[in-house]
């Protein structure tokens, strides 16, 4: 029986040799791929990559709206399509980590706040602080540079809330957030209550996280590192500098974000270019403080996974079945923990008869996705509108 190269070294043994064939093969690849991210290292340097991979505005309008601590939120509002049957209430739509409005809204047919528009909804893509057009505040004199989950459930999302009520004299808005932009929902439900909002749409967002993968163990365990040089993750400019590079997955830290059969190259490339912002090193270190999963404030006093059995409002929990950052195992979770009678849980996957697995960003930026994820989350939203 033939032990892998890596349980030989591990044995002290010495590996087999690999051929002339296999060993040239391999140094081929790996100069073609250290060659493309120096190339796009270069791009990126002179700005290229967002000039490579284009992208429109959809958008009528923009608004930037203060938080009241320094910061800004960005409100963008795609009112509904000529001919469509008005809804009652705005949809107000949140990006995940480290991500910006592009998150749902990059192309034409891979925008489910214009999908939500033809169906007669008013909707509001939300840019929480320090990501899009919100950015940052000034450099001198401005705002504190780390923020955490809570800033955005207690400060961003008020604002953001109370905003669209204002502008369209509605009692309450549906809420669709992608991975951490349902979390702060759960966490708003929790600190602020639930009177403003009528629905909730999950995607991908786990009420508890698990670092069930080595990639993501290795990384919370270099958070106090960067925390030391950084207040805020240069996440944007990595990601706009291996765009050239970003499909297909090479790295262990891109098969974390999607399912490569399930993504278009050019989706992948100007998601890279133009979706990706950089976030607090208290945000990321509050996600990943407890050993148990639990996601708490960040003093620790509050147990938000647990907190969500006292949470009435109706939440649709939907999951991918590949989904690697957020396991249908932990969205189940939150279903069998959340409080609310009127509640919902999809896993979204070929077994449950979708055309193919999904993982965490294809949810919403699959090839598929426009077809088969939009109306599903669109049929909840209508049902309680």
């Amino acid at each position: 029986m033939s032990i892998p190269e890596s349980d030989a070294r591990r044995q002290g043994r010495r590996a087999p040799a690999r051929s002339g064939v296999d060993i040239g093969g391999r140094l081929a690849l790996d100069g073609a791929v250290r060659a493309l991210v120096c190339l796009s290292l270069v791009l990126s340097g002179l700005g290229c990559s967002r000039w490579l991979y284009p992208v429109t505005e959809r958008a009528a309008s923009v608004s930037v709206l203060p938080t009241g601590d320094g910061w800004h939120i960005a409100l963008h509002r795609f009112p509904p399509a000529s001919g469509a049957t008005p809804r009652h209430l705005p949809v107000v739509v949140c990006h995940g980590v480290t991500s910006n409005r592009r998150n749902w809204d990059l192309t034409d047919r891979l925008s489910f706040p214009a999908h939500l528009a033809r169906a007669g909804f008013d909707v509001y893509v939300l840019e929480l602080r320090g990501s899009g057009v919100a950015g940052r505040g000034p450099l001198f004199g401005g705002p504190p540079p780390q923020y955490t989950l809570d800033d955005y459930a207690t400060v961003d999302v008020p604002v953001a809330i109370e905003a669209v009520r204002a502008r369209t004299g509605a009692p309450a808005v549906h809420w669709v957030g992608h991975s951490m932009g349902g979390i702060v929902m759960y966490v708003y439900l929790q600190r602020i209550g639930g009177d403003a909002v009528r629905s909730v749409t999950a995607v991908g967002s786990p009420p508890y996280v698990l670092l069930q993968s080595r990639t993501l163990a290795e990384a919370v365990d270099l958070l106090p590192v960067a925390g030391f040089f950084f207040d805020t993750l240069p996440v944007g400019l990595l990601s706009e500098a291996a765009a050239p590079v970003a499909w297909p997955s090479r790295l262990p830290e891109q098969h974390l974000l999607w399912n490569d059969a399930n993504m278009e190259p050019a989706t992948a490339r100007a998601l890279a270019a133009h979706g990706t912002h950089g976030i607090s090193v208290g945000v990321m270190e509050q996600m990943a403080a407890s050993r148990d999963g639990h996601l708490r404030s960040a003093d620790g006093a509050i147990d938000y996974t647990a907190g969500l059995a006292g949470v009435r409002t109706p939440i649709f929990f939907v999951a991918g079945s590949v989904d690697h950052l957020a396991p249908p195992a932990t969205l189940i979770e939150g279903y069998r923990r959340l409080g609310a009678a009127d509640k919902r849980v999809e896993i979204v996957g070929r077994a449950n008869g979708y055309r193919d697995d999904y993982g965490h960003i294809d949810l919403v930026m699959g090839r598929h996705a426009p077809d088969e994820v939009y109306p599903l989350l669109a049929e909840w939203i209508l049902r309680h509108d």
